[in-house]
């Protein structure tokens, strides 16, 4: 429930003595300078009692700006945080004093079945065995090291395979949160073993599950159990593209032109986004990870070994995966 008390959101004004050119990769994530340009306001990051928003416009020697902003993820996913901002940015061009796209308020969205019924599988709220050896400990905060990549088409080419997708029909103008977990399992051995095309196909099996019906389940499975959290054993890795929900596409235009960057400012533990982002000419798609350190150098030596294989043999891979997958 909202308390609708028009006390409005935490609002920030704060000035820079530098350029946007001088502050160069800083803006990107992981971004170091996150506690200068959003201020944590004490009391403010929580979610029960706390502001929706959280925004701070930091302005620049140069006549650019900065907006950050922090909204509560439990009223808010990231296509109605880009309709949210899409309103702001036309209002504020003078455009028009009412946002083109008019928020409503989608009950049906917001409650489950009665009686609940779960129809899906949702291996996502399953509890897992913790085998690790602790290095790898989700809760081991000091252990986690933030860095950032980038794909452009030079480094690596992008092979697109055609499938049905079940879309989620949601009304237009719903600002409101929408998402919902789903998760591809394996073991250990088939993963290692196979090349790379075997855990893109796991990943699009399950990405062709979600649809309104696994939607509902899931609100029917939080009903059921109490809300549990999903596992969070160390075993589980999380990624968001929201390079095709409307989320840093570049089009959020306050009157200065498109930004520079548009997107997370960093990345959360074992939480990873897709961010569509042009490096000088090149378009292309930057990943901020947060992993433990072990895990993070592991990685870096994977990727390192993928990209240094030749295009043909990685498009081999996939499609003598693909053909076993389908027999």
């Amino acid at each position: 429930m909202v308390d609708c008390n028009g006390e409005g959101i935490l609002f920030f004004e704060a000035f820079a003595d530098a350029t946007l050119e001088q502050l160069g990769d800083k803006i990107l994530p992981p971004c170091p300078l996150l506690e200068e340009f959003l201020f944590n306001f004490l009391g403010s990051d929580g979610i029960i009692g706390c502001p929706l928003l959280l925004v701070q416009v930091t302005c620049l020697a140069c006549g650019g700006f900065i907006l950050a902003l922090r909204l509560n993820h439990t009223m808010c996913d990231g296509p109605g945080a880009h309709l949210f901002l899409n309103a702001v940015a036309v209002m504020a061009r003078g455009a028009q004093y009412a946002p083109s796209i008019l928020p409503v308020w989608e009950r049906e969205l917001l409650f489950a079945r009665d009686p609940p019924r779960i129809t899906c599988a949702h291996h996502e709220y399953e509890d897992v065995l913790d085998h690790s050896d602790g290095s790898y400990a989700y809760s081991n905060q000091s252990n986690m090291v933030q860095r950032s990549f980038y794909f452009g088409c030079s480094r690596f080419m992008h092979c697109q395979c055609a499938g049905k997708q079940n879309n989620v029909h949601l009304p237009l103008g719903y600002y409101g949160n929408a998402f919902a977990f789903l998760a591809a399992i394996s073991k250990a051995e088939p993963l290692c073993k196979n090349p790379l095309g075997y855990a893109l196909e796991l990943v699009k099996k399950a990405k062709a599950t979600m649809n309104e019906e696994y939607l509902r389940s899931v609100a029917d499975l939080l009903v059921l159990r109490g809300r549990p959290q999903y596992s969070s054993t160390g075993s589980n890795f999380l990624v968001s593209d929201i390079t095709r929900a409307g989320v840093g596409v570049g089009d959020v235009n306050f009157g200065w032109g498109q930004p520079v960057f548009y997107g997370p400012a960093k990345a959360m533990d074992l939480i990873s986004f897709y961010i569509q982002h042009k490096n000088n000419t090149e378009d292309g798609i930057l990943v901020p990870m947060c992993l433990p350190f072990s895990a993070m150098e592991r990685f870096q030596q994977e990727l390192e070994r993928i990209t240094l294989e030749p295009k043909e043999d990685i498009c081999n891979n996939l499609r003598s995966t693909r053909i076993m997958s389908m027999m």
